[in-house]
């Protein structure tokens, strides 16, 4: 099969992918969104086996061009153009396209280069040599060279190789810049709430300023000289390592760049996401982020009440009245136990307040805000809160990094994802919770 066939299927089926990817983000209905993913893990399995065919096929060589008549030199053969021009189009085809976070969709990096354009960047301040690396962990030679290097392979191309010798020169190699995003994007998916912040991606330790909703601005003839009524504060954010390890059988390493990528994207991605979904509601601050439930001040009605027996709906009223301003984009978060609570609170005629829609399943927006079940929640505990004054931020691409001597005995190869990052809660009038009071209490 000529490979120009083989690229043109792989970009139909990326645009398949992104017609589906379109239609998740607006899709309520259960049935439709698992439908949808089993397409998706279809195409990108078939996705994988056609680049790792097109992979194997060689460029058709541009034929050379016929002896040139004298008096024609400023002219050129047309089979010559034709070929150049398809030569050009397949360089331009790039179905690595970095997938760019919070839409789900691919797009091209507008600062994408080749290599050797990369090689040509200035390196002469930290802004540029920053620069340059961005760029080089967007190289598709790069990430090309990075998983041969993770899998054990020694068949580098020259490319490959001064790829990875440049990264290591200028700072040590770094997980590229798709694979950083499709991490982000599976962890998004997995966590019921990692995908509800909104990190911020910034080098080394960071201190981030966090406004008070609570001042509105004045009607004046001319702009007032201070801002006396204005509060504005600042959080401090480290980094914590956060590693997991996945086991790859040596079979498997011999698979397609692609397909190895996504199997060690869903592997890692996945785990890291359920420690940074634990860590957001119960971190202890100590080599780890700080979680709401832990780290804001909680004051007896200002932000936190009891209820007695069970829960009610006026006890649902008073969360969201003690919530105030903030309760823009909030959300509730709640444990299996606590979401069959709201299910049974019951209308004076003995019906469901809070309905099930009978076709995703999911129950009607208590008080207007959305309603997300946790497993690391406490019992008898419900949180309403603004996501936007939960700060996080992952300080540099994650690590991935490759062994085999802890697979020795069953012929495996062991990989370590490591993220590096930190949280905390901010305004703690952002938060509001309700406990059910103990005996005693």
């Amino acid at each position: 099969m000529h490979k120009k066939k083989l690229l043109d299927m792989i970009a139909k089926k990326e645009a398949r992918k992104k017609e589906l990817s379109e239609k998740a983000k607006t899709s309520q209905d259960v049935a439709e969104l698992r439908s949808i993913n089993a397409e998706m893990e279809s195409l990108n399995g078939d996705i994988a086996e056609l680049r790792g065919m097109a992979d194997s096929i060689p460029e058709e060589p541009v034929p050379a061009a016929p002896p040139v008549a004298s008096g024609d030199e400023g002219k050129r053969s047309k089979e010559v153009e034709d070929a150049e021009a398809r030569r050009a189009g397949a360089q331009k085809l790039n179905p690595l396209a970095a997938i760019r976070i919070g839409t789900g969709t691919s797009a091209t990096d507008p600062d994408k280069r080749g290599f050797d354009d990369v090689l040509k960047m200035a390196t002469d301040t930290p802004e540029q040599k920053a620069e340059m690396r961005h760029a080089l962990f967007s190289a598709p030679e790069y990430r090309s060279g990075y998983f041969k290097m993770l899998a054990g392979r020694k068949d580098f191309t020259d490319v490959e190789k001064r790829a990875l010798t440049t990264a290591s020169d200028s700072g040590g190699a770094a997980v590229p810049t798709t694979t950083f995003n499709m991490i982000i994007q599976r962890m998004q998916q997995t966590s019921a709430l990692f995908g509800l912040l909104k990190p911020t991606y910034l080098p080394g330790n960071v201190v981030l300023p966090v406004a008070n909703a609570q001042t509105a601005a004045e009607w004046t003839d001319e702009a007032p000289a201070t801002d006396k009524d204005d509060t504005l504060t600042s959080v401090s954010l480290t980094a914590y390592a956060l590693s997991k390890f996945a086991k790859v059988k040596g079979q498997l390493i011999l698979m397609a760049i692609d397909a190895l990528e996504a199997y060690i994207v869903r592997a890692i991605g996945d785990q890291l996401a359920i420690a940074v979904e634990n860590a957001i509601l119960n971190g202890t601050g100590t080599k780890q982020p700080t979680g709401i439930l832990t780290g804001v001040t909680w004051t007896d009605g200002e932000n936190s009440a009891t209820f007695t027996d069970k829960l009610d709906y006026d006890n649902m009223v008073d969360a969201k009245k003690m919530l105030g301003l903030y309760r823009s984009n909030a959300v509730w978060v709640v444990n299996a136990a606590m979401e069959a609570a709201i299910y049974k609170i019951k209308t004076t005629v003995n019906q469901p307040l809070f309905t099930q829609n009978p076709i995703t399943g999911l129950i009607s927006n208590p008080l207007g805000f959305p309603l997300v079940v946790d497993y690391y929640m406490p019992d008898d505990t419900i949180l309403l809160f603004n996501p936007d004054y939960y700060f996080m931020n992952i300080n540099q691409n994650p690590m991935i990094e490759a062994n085999d001597s802890a697979g020795f005995m069953t012929t495996s190869r062991v990989f370590r994802g490591t993220l590096f990052a930190d949280a905390k809660p901010t305004l703690s009038e952002a938060f509001v919770k309700m406990t059910k009071a103990t005996a005693g209490g």
